[in-house]
């Protein structure tokens, strides 16, 4: 998976600037000139304002649809590449999603007690982090401050990470309710750090909340709170 990057963006993405059209207005400003002084000096009597007015508003009308257009179509343009850009960058933030949607599944079922904990294991559970991890900050560059705002309190929600240097991070529940599994190993008590875990209410919340944001970042429709 790579980031969203300029090579992306379509080439002909640029709008061009308006030279023709500027010509073309001195040009017509010419003409004018040009044509006035023919009339006047072959009948100054009949060539009076209103017919000069007449004049000017014939050569101007085309001139006013032609800027009009070029305004329209550069608009039109700038629009469509927004719209291409917005586009992609959702592409690549469902492609970040679809590679860890399933460890962030995991992680929650595991500390809720839900679907399928029992059959997961806690030292998968702690590798679960390292491998969220590395698929949301390397592409970091694609979520919003809010998104990633989000992910921290929803990892450290469920993770002790501040262990000590080169230690894995612990997970903030107890092992007593794990402990009668029938795949449970003795080893993985040390894993686990009961100072000041969560209520259960908070990993639902920080798992709610999380998830609210990725709809966000996939504008999947989302219900106002």
């Amino acid at each position: 998976m790579r980031c969203v990057t300029v090579r992306d963006y379509p080439k002909n993405h640029q709008t061009q600037r308006p030279h023709a059209v500027i010509v073309n207005l001195q040009s017509l400003v010419a003409l004018y000139s040009v044509l006035v002084g023919i009339a006047s000096a072959a009948d100054p009597k009949v060539w009076n304002s209103l017919e000069r007015a007449k004049l000017a508003v014939s050569i101007a009308t085309p001139l006013i649809v032609g800027i009009i257009g070029f305004c329209v179509s550069r608009s039109l343009k700038a629009i469509e590449n927004r719209q291409w850009t917005a586009r992609k960058l959702i592409e690549k933030r469902l492609e970040a999603y679809s590679e860890c949607s399933e460890k962030i599944n995991q992680l929650a079922c595991y500390f809720r007690r839900v679907g399928k904990w029992k059959e997961l294991q806690a030292s998968d559970i702690i590798g679960l982090k390292r491998e969220i991890d590395e698929v949301i900050y390397k592409n970091e560059p694609i979520f919003t401050e809010k998104f990633m705002s989000e992910y921290r309190i929803f990892r450290d929600t469920f993770y002790r990470t501040e262990t000590g240097h080169g230690k894995d991070a612990k997970l903030k529940t107890s092992p007593m309710k794990y402990k009668e599994l029938s795949n449970w190993k003795d080893e993985w008590t040390s894993l686990f750090d009961e100072v000041d875990v969560p209520q259960e209410n908070v990993f639902e919340d920080a798992y709610r909340r999380f998830i609210r944001e990725i709809r966000v970042a996939l504008e999947v429709n989302v219900e106002s709170k």
